[in-house]
């Protein structure tokens, strides 16, 4: 009887396991080593910190691995081998131990290592597949493997698991399984017999012992010898069962755990009989789903063809097939379909692998379709021929029957149909609101259905152009910086005419048609370029690296004299004049010799002897390689320029001599208004205070009004000229305008109240501080104010500040005369007024406008008026919390007119003495008025004799005017004072008509520590001595 050894068993069913038997018997036990192994895998399993290299140092693993007849490998994410079973080694002949640590790179074929690569990455996120050529080193001995990627989900994330197999693997595979699965059933049949043969003999052998009791002995020794046979036999038996059942729990595991999608079908019935975990996720139905299903629900072939295909598979031993497979969701895959035949009870099954092969059908048809669009961009030989073969390819991958290409003009925002199917009578229209202005704008394909169109024009972001469409694909012809076009397909009657396979071939061809519009533009530009050298009314030479002449455009031939042939072929020094010097030109060579651009002005001579200057641009063309080919010089003829410029230079010089003229002129008028204006205003103010006689005391009120309003015009027309000098210093500060506020109101409430009028102001509780310059500032708001009050009979003014985010908001409203909508244009403009001529009723220059208009956009700020005629007029200008960005911060400013502070009511004990040098007798006489009570003066009309009375006295403060005619002036006696010891810290005030910009810091530098301009008022004066003696005191 043939005997079955254990040696027979292969490796890893010997019933071991780490050196501990384990029984066959109906139910398997597991020994204490094989439990804490299961125990201490399924903690591992379940650890959230699962490691990778946990699993590859495991025994058990390696033990599985090398018993699955799939290869397996798994990749690190650059493409080296972690780990790989011996059934991946055997494809290329070698062991698993010079395969782990090497690049699986080395092992492809050239063409395939970027799509490897890709998939690497891809396979971070999602499961892939893909055929793979390899190569066993030679070149020549190739072979493609199909690899199926799934990420490994644990600490480890720079791994991926890879199941390889070939398509004569899975083959052999098969009949491997199917000759040890018949094999097996032989010897068990075989073994039966023999059995049931034994057992028959026994029988016999039991009857003839009761009939030959005298072979009793011999009868018991050959029952022992036949139980022990039975018994050995049983053992067999029962080893041949547990090895069919492993090989079979083998084939399951292999059928229901491999990456690979399978399933068994019925070829008579055509149902699913058993499927894998693979193909449920494939497909998107569950196990208990599928097996309910027939084939002909996911293979999309009608029925007939799909009984052709089956009986091909039952004929043939195994039969590859190429079919399309519906899943789940409805989507439509590419699949390749590997079919075996196998038997199983006495029946034929059909075992069948699929590979989807979508994305390489895509990615095939995708590369047919931009290969046969590059040949035609290549070949054709108009943009409408180029159309055609782009519709054609369309055409054989979906419906394209409507199609249109639409470039679009940035500049005026519309699109123009180059090319259009349907032969609508539209052929330019907005590409605002419109489905390609929607693809332009989003600078992204869009595929919309008929209820998407819908949406947006209900939304309002495009409005319907031509019929209703079920479904439209439009893709944008893009370059790097910029949009094309639009490229567009729609269907009238399928909605499901495109997908996002449509999406991905309309975007090649829209690729293939930028390229193609590019190519036209840079073809259109060349020939723009060279007709606007041909017609350019500048000079245009070009040479070879030697400086040989090549081309000339006319206008070289224009200017020079020369004929273009006359030219060609010579170097450009048959122009020289020979009044320039050689350094000039090696300079010009040595600088485009290195590849730099050279400017510059030569003076050349004409074919007919004349000379010109030409001002000329020369620079290096340089090719691909860095080479440099060419020379291109670009030259202007600057002869009559130079004149110009010349003209202009005087020109320049006479208008800044007048500037200075006019400065002069300004310094000078304002020196001399201010000097008589310091006697009408002083002593008028002297006659207001003590004049006795209401007539003498209106008349002297009269007289200080008039002089005071030609002091306003003075004081208007210095500072237009300061603005428009561009001399105007913005110095910032803290300014509370609630308290600028306040104190306009202030100024302002007498003549108000005088006219009968209110004055009021609406101003937040809490004070409000900006950043600016707080004189203007304050002179902004008193000229509105003054003219409010000015031009208000009844009624009233009011102010009103707002401050907002990120800035303030005043507003002077009055009720007074209005102004016109016309005349609401003009009052801004310089000595302009709503009542001009012989007519007008109010007094005023028309610049008070104008110069606030400019100050407050000085201070970053906008200025407008809402008027109408005999209602009133409200002014309202916004200033930025933060204004002024070109001043100059400063802690404190001090004004030309000192601040408020406490005046002299009554004579100190002692006199101060001051020394006052005036060359003025009218200014000495008003300061003897306004100060001799007060104070003991002395009195020298030159700078000389004021520097021999201070060092013969003691004087407590020196009153200084500028301009003392003769002699030394009032900067120079300062500066000859501070020499003496003891004038060091004495107050030296400047009292002087001089109130230009810069006259008081230059006047504080040369030793003055106060400033005050003339004409003043007694309240100004006092106000500044007071404050420089107390300055001196606490000093």
């Amino acid at each position: 009887m043939p005997k079955k050894r254990n040696e027979d068993i292969p490796d890893g069913h010997t019933g071991k396991n780490s050196g501990t038997e384990l029984t066959t018997g109906s139910e398997t036990q597991r020994s204490a080593p094989e439990e804490g192994v299961m125990k201490e895998s399924s903690a591992v399993r379940d650890n959230p910190e699962f490691s990778l290299s946990y699993l590859l140092e495991r025994k058990v693993f390696h033990i599985i691995m090398e018993e699955m007849s799939d290869a397996v490998l798994i990749l690190c994410r650059d493409g080296r081998i972690r780990f790989c079973n011996r059934g991946f080694a055997e494809y290329f002949s070698t062991s698993v131990g010079a395969l782990v640590g090497q690049f699986i790179f080395d092992f492809l074929v050239e063409s395939e290592k970027n799509r490897l690569s890709d998939l690497l990455i891809k396979s971070a996120t999602e499961r892939v597949t893909s055929d793979i050529l390899f190569s066993k080193g030679n070149g020549a001995d190739t072979f493609l493997l199909n690899l199926v990627f799934r990420p490994i989900v644990c600490e480890d994330t720079n791994s991926v698991c890879v199941l390889a197999s070939a398509t004569s693997q899975l083959k052999r595979s098969h009949e491997e399984l199917s000759s040890s699965k018949s094999d097996l059933e032989i010897k068990i049949n075989e073994r039966t017999e023999e059995l049931e043969n034994i057992n028959t003999e026994l029988r016999n052998s039991r009857l003839a012992a009761l009939n030959m009791m005298a072979d009793a002995v011999e009868a018991k020794n050959d029952l022992e010898k036949l139980n022990l046979e039975l018994v050995k036999e049983i053992k067999e038996r029962a080893a041949a069962e547990e090895l069919l059942k492993r090989s079979e729990e083998r084939f399951r595991n292999i059928f229901t755990n491999s990456l690979a999608v399978m399933f068994l079908i019925d070829p008579e019935t055509r149902r699913l009989v058993d499927v894998n975990h693979s193909a449920e996720q494939f497909y998107g139905w569950t196990r208990e789903q599928l097996l309910d299903m027939r084939i002909d629900e996911i293979n999309i072939l009608p029925s007939d063809k799909i009984g052709v295909e089956l009986s091909k598979a039952i004929s043939n031993d195994r039969v590859q097939f190429e079919f399309k497979h519906r899943l789940a969701d409805g989507s439509i895959r590419d699949v390749n379909a590997y079919v075996s035949r196998v038997e199983i009870s006495g029946k034929y099954f059909l075992h069948t692998i699929i590979i989807d092969i979508t994305e390489r059908k895509k990615a095939e048809k995708i590369n047919n379709i931009q290969f046969n669009i590059a040949k035609a961009v290549i070949a054709s030989k108009s943009t409408m021929e180029l159309f055609e073969a782009i519709h054609r390819e369309l055409s054989s991958a979906m419906e394209a029957d409507n199609f249109y290409v639409a470039l679009y003009r940035q500049k005026t925002g519309m699109l123009r149909a180059v090319l259009d199917t349907n032969d609508d009578d539209i052929s330019e229209w907005p590409a605002k609101n419109s489905l390609s202005g929607y693809v332009i704008e989003k600078k992204m394909p869009a595929l919309l259905k008929k209820q998407d169109i819908q949406n947006l024009i209900d939304e309002g972001r495009i409005e319907l152009i031509g019929k209703p469409t079920e479904t439209w694909l439009g893709v944008p012809l893009l370059t790097e910086d910029r949009i094309l076009g639009v490229i567009a397909l729609q269907s009238y009657e399928n909605p499901a005419a495109y997908d996002q396979t449509s999406i991905d071939i309309l975007e090649v061809v829209a690729h293939e048609l930028s390229i193609h519009f590019e190519k036209i533009e840079a073809e259109e530009e060349a020939l723009r370029l060279l007709k606007a050298i041909e017609q350019s009314p500048i000079s245009v030479v070009i040479t070879d690296v030697k400086g040989t002449i090549e081309y000339v455009n006319p206008h070289f031939c224009s200017v020079s004299g020369y004929a273009a042939d006359e030219v060609i072929g010579k170097n450009p020094k048959i122009l020289k004049s020979g009044d320039m010097k050689r350094e000039e030109y090696r300079k010009l060579w040595e600088t485009i010799s290195s590849g730099k651009e050279w400017k510059g002005e030569f003076l050349n001579r004409k074919k007919n002897g004349e000379l010109f200057w030409e001002e000329s641009v020369v620079a290096p063309l340089i090719n691909q390689k860095g080479e440099i080919t060419n020379y291109f010089a670009i030259k202007e003829d600057v002869t009559d320029k130079k004149k110009m410029v010349e003209e202009l230079i005087s020109s320049k010089e006479k208008a800044e001599e007048m500037s200075r003229l006019k400065s002069h002129f300004l310094a000078n008028m304002s020196h001399e208004l201010r000097t008589p204006l310091i006697g009408i205003l002083g002593f008028s103010e002297i006659m207001i205070e003590e004049a006795v006689k209401p007539e003498i005391k209106q008349m002297a009120q009269t007289i200080n009004k008039s002089g005071s309003r030609l002091l306003d015009t003075l004081n208007l027309i210095l500072d237009l000229s300061r603005v428009e000098a561009g001399r105007l210093e913005i110095k910032k500060e803290n300014v509370n305008v609630n308290q600028v506020i306040t104190g306009s109101v202030i100024l302002f409430s007498e003549t108000a109240a005088h006219k009968g009028l209110y004055l009021n102001h609406n101003i937040p509780d809490e004070n409000v501080f900006i950043r600016a310059d707080s004189k203007i500032l304050e002179q902004i708001l008193n000229n509105l104010v003054n003219n409010a009050v000015k031009f208000t009979k009844k009624g009233g003014v009011t102010i009103t500040l707002h401050k907002l985010d990120d800035r303030i908001s005043v507003s002077v409203a009055d009720t007074g005369i209005g102004i016109s909508e016309n005349d609401q244009k003009i009052i801004w403009e310089e000595f302009r007024q709503a009542s001009e001529g012989y007519s007008r009723s109010f007094e005023g220059t028309g610049l008070g406008l104008t110069i606030t208009k400019k100050f407050i956009e000085k201070l970053g700020g906008t200025i407008s008026v809402k008027s109408e005629v005999n209602k009133g007029s409200e002014f309202i200008f916004e200033i930025p919390l933060l204004s002024s960005p070109s001043g100059t911060d400063v802690l404190a400013v001090k004004s030309d007119t000192p601040p408020e502070v406490k005046t002299l009511s009554a004579p100190p004990p002692v006199k101060k003495k001051i020394l006052l040098v005036e060359d003025d007798p009218v200014a000495v006489d008003l300061m003897n008025a306004m100060l001799g009570r007060s104070f003991e003066i002395e009195y020298v009309n030159n700078g000389s004799d004021g520097i021999k009375k201070a060092m013969n006295r003691n004087y407590d403060l020196v009153l200084m005017d500028i301009n003392l005619g003769k002699g030394m002036n009032g900067i120079e006696v300062t500066r000859k004072l501070r020499e003496i010891p003891r004038y060091h810290k004495v107050p030296i005030i400047a009292v002087t008509a001089f109130a230009m910009v810069g006259d008081r810091e230059e006047f504080l530098s040369a030793g003055c520590t106060q400033y005050l301009s003339k004409p003043f008022t007694r309240k100004e004066l006092l106000n500044v001595i007071q404050e420089a003696l107390s300055a001196a005191q606490n000093a």
